[in-house]
């Protein structure tokens, strides 16, 4: 969190709030991932359709707390992570520009 305050440059406050969001979208990723009762293919394609549900829940809730400016800084962290798991799993719904799934804030 710590990093991610610098780079965001998050005000005192704004860690309150983010801190627990970001908590609970880690808890509900470890819960995604651990979920193994389909074939393999379709357990995959689940949990990617979850996490980037997931994704988008985290990226609403943030924006309603943070500027705007933040708000694409945390878009550059997001494509950064993306890039550095490249070839770790498919590339269908990765993270675009403006958020988890590329699509933008509504």
């Amino acid at each position: 969190m710590d990093a991610l305050q610098k780079k965001l440059m998050l005000t005192d406050e704004q860690v309150e709030v983010v801190r627990p969001i970001l908590e609970e979208a880690h808890r509900k990723q470890a819960e995604i991932m651990g979920v193994p009762d389909e074939s393999h293919r379709e357990a995959s394609k689940a949990q990617r359709e979850k996490m980037e549900d997931l994704e988008w829940e985290t990226y609403k809730k943030l924006a309603e707390h943070l500027s705007d400016e933040q708000m694409e800084l945390y878009s550059k962290l997001l494509e950064e992570e993306s890039k550095r798991h490249e070839g770790k799993q498919p590339p269908e719904g990765g993270r675009g520009p403006g958020g988890p799934g590329g699509r933008g804030p509504m």
